[in-house]
């Protein structure tokens, strides 16, 4: 066996029957490549030896062979008079052959569905809100419409008087105050199944 200095993981037959001094020549150029690769050489005195290169390198290695010895068999490939050589168009009407199953697998995955058929989610509708009362509807509408009415004054580049700066202020934390007041005081075991653990 006789290598030629570099190392990978695996290897494979690439060519077979090369004379000693071609399999030589192919390892100094599969070098020079940076194929790993290595030969093995009869013990007897014939005159013919196996290349293996890099596994993941074949179509380079097998390359740099023909090159050197067009008439060596690569190992593992048909002769070249046997290989199946396509003209472009064959090439093109396999590729509609492909493309055209696609629609065909797509609607099998569907469940025999088109694109026509296809059902869209729709949500159910919210349920209504709780009734709110005078008092607390009064306390959401200071809570946001005494900010929003210092927004639109300073939008409008407008500066209103005091009076309704102090109204729109004490609307906001009035608000805040009547529905924090407001809330009704729960024990534990009111709020339901999921409220947590109880001591």
């Amino acid at each position: 066996m006789r290598g030629n200095g570099l190392k990978a993981e695996a290897y494979s037959p690439i060519a077979t029957d090369l004379s000693r001094s071609v399999a030589a020549d192919a390892l100094l150029a599969l070098r020079e490549e940076g194929v790993a690769a290595y030969a093995e050489l009869p013990d007897d005195d014939q005159d013919h030896a196996t290349v293996y290169a890099d596994s993941t390198a074949l179509l380079r290695a097998r390359a740099v062979v023909r090159a050197l010895a067009p008439r060596s068999q690569p190992e593992n490939e048909p002769p070249t008079a046997e290989r199946a050589v396509r003209p472009d168009h064959d090439v093109d009407r396999a590729w509609e052959e492909i493309v055209s199953g696609w629609d065909a697998t797509a609607a099998e995955l569907a469940g025999g569905r088109t694109t026509g058929d296809e059902e869209h989610f729709v949500p159910p509708s919210l349920p209504p809100g709780p009734p709110l009362d005078p008092v607390a509807r009064l306390a959401w509408i200071g809570i946001f419409g005494g900010p929003a009415a210092l927004v639109v004054a300073a939008v409008l580049s407008w500066t209103p008087p005091r009076m309704v700066v102090l109204a729109a202020v004490a609307a906001f934390v009035g608000g805040i105050i009547t529905l924090v007041a407001r809330m009704e005081d729960r024990s534990p075991g009111d709020s339901g199944p999921d409220n947590g653990a109880v001591i």
